[in-house]
């Protein structure tokens, strides 16, 4: 039986922060080990020109919503552009990436950051992740 008993509520302003390996501010939403290994959930706000290494995951499958400006997906050998409302499922063991191809400035704290809703579904327990 799941761990995962209790709402997990992330409030304006009152949300998790960290940074992501190439400098983009996240705020987290909720964390595998807060829905009993199930999925994990985040915004990473990415600025233009950046988004991690070409990397691999060996248990979670990854979806991704554009929120604000234009991404460009490496997915094994397939490579596509995101704009605003595009929904990605990436696989488990297929080499990914991802950057913000955009320039769109906007007027707050994040002025010339694209924006996405991250979620991990965990196919088990525990998250993994390997840099090519």
């Amino acid at each position: 039986m799941s761990s995962f008993r209790n709402a997990v509520v992330s409030l304006p302003g009152k949300e998790r922060v960290a940074r992501t390996p190439f400098g983009a501010r996240i705020v987290i939403h909720a964390t595998a080990a807060e829905t009993g290994g199930a999925f994990g959930m985040w915004e990473t706000f990415t600025p233009p020109g950046h988004g991690p290494a070409p990397h691999t995951h060996t248990r979670e499958i990854e979806v991704f919503r554009v929120i604000r400006g234009l991404y460009r997906f490496q997915c094994g050998d397939e490579a596509f552009d995101a704009p605003v409302g595009t929904v990605v499922v990436l696989p488990p063991h297929v080499p990914h990436s991802w950057r913000n191809i955009g320039e769109e400035p906007w007027p707050d704290v994040r002025h010339g950051h694209a924006r996405r809703l991250r979620a991990n579904v965990h196919r088990y327990r525990g998250f993994w992740c390997r840099y090519a």
